[in-house]
């Protein structure tokens, strides 16, 4: 699963993209870049990505302030 959607801060800055309507961008080095578009020209690739994404669980993400957690939360739920 993607190590930086375990992360709170890293969820908030992903529902605050959607939620503006803002690009979202990753980055990647050259190497880790070209890796990934060959992982998804492989047939099933984005079916099995989208399997990752729809099992993830954004409630389980930590934040090293549990403040900040809480408040990350609070606010996706206000909000959505």
């Amino acid at each position: 699963s993607p190590l930086t959607l375990t992360r709170a801060w890293c969820i908030f800055e992903v529902f605050a993209c959607e939620s503006t309507c803002s690009a979202f961008h990753v980055a990647m080095t050259e190497t880790v870049s070209a890796r990934f578009v060959d992982d998804m020209k492989r047939e099933g690739s984005v079916a099995s990505m989208h399997r990752v994404l729809h099992a993830l669980q954004c409630e389980t993400a930590e934040a090293q302030v549990p403040q900040d957690r809480e408040n990350i939360f609070d606010n996706i739920r206000r909000t959505v």
